[in-house]
């Protein structure tokens, strides 16, 4: 029996629609039985596919295994790139590594099969490009009509459904924070919103402005942005001028 490896991918945590990763196993698995394939491990991925950089479990499978399957679901699992398509083709060459896509029904065992996938990995490529270029254009022409809301809330509020609509409205600790921030680099009084944010604090002595300090400040007393820590970027985004 043929060693093999299923690879399924996703593009991001909040993908609902299209392909999950347990109908892509799926799919994989029912082809691997079917073709009498021994699945030594099936991997999951999730990331965007138009930078090989981002698949981290893909590179790693085709460059520490050989003789061996790889099982993906369709053309667009694998990359949305042709550059990086060569390249893991080249890889899979060295080490007699065969994909198998099954919902195109190809099998990279032969130049013309190759070539065949590398039709379908352009053309994933091609819509890829169409499909970035109308969403900027509807986003640009949205912030022109003053409707365009991004889909992260940006540090200081937060989306909310109000009869059925998403709006945008402040979000209270953050905005305190925000507050808290001026005020430090102001040195202005802060004690009240330092309370108001985290009642207790080792350290409650501020007297260098600088936008370093704050960093450290907050990241040492767990004054958190948005469970990240922070960094001198993201405090002098919140400097108000």
């Amino acid at each position: 029996m043929q060693n093999t490896i299923i690879y399924c991918r996703i593009s991001t945590h909040n993908q609902k629609f299209g392909y999950s990763l347990d109908l892509q196993n799926y799919i994989c698995t029912e082809y691997c039985i079917n073709n009498k394939f021994n699945i030594i491990d099936s991997i999951y991925e999730i990331g965007r596919a138009t930078n090989i950089k981002n698949l981290k479990k893909l590179t790693n499978i085709i460059n520490n295994n050989n003789n061996i399957n790889i099982i993906i679901q369709e053309s667009t699992r694998l990359c949305r790139n042709i550059n990086d398509y060569n390249n893991i083709i080249n890889i899979c060459k060295k080490n007699n590594i065969i994909i198998h896509s099954v919902g195109n029904n190809i099998i990279t065992n032969n130049i013309n099969s190759i070539i065949e996938l590398m039709n379908h990995v352009k053309q994933g490529e091609l819509e890829s490009l169409i499909l970035s270029k109308r969403i900027k254009k509807n986003i640009e022409y949205r912030k022109m009509i003053n409707t365009f809301l991004p889909s992260v809330a940006k540090f200081g509020y937060i989306f909310e459904y109000i009869n059925n609509k998403k709006c945008l409205i402040i979000n209270k600790k953050e905005d305190l924070i925000i507050k808290l921030v001026n005020k430090l680099y102001n040195n202005q009084k802060y004690k009240h919103l330092l309370f108001k944010i985290k009642k207790k604090i080792k350290c409650i002595i501020f007297k260098n402005k600088s936008i370093s300090n704050i960093v450290k400040f907050f990241n040492e007393n767990k004054i958190y942005n948005r469970n990240k820590f922070w960094n001198y970027n993201s405090i002098k985004n919140l400097i108000q001028k």
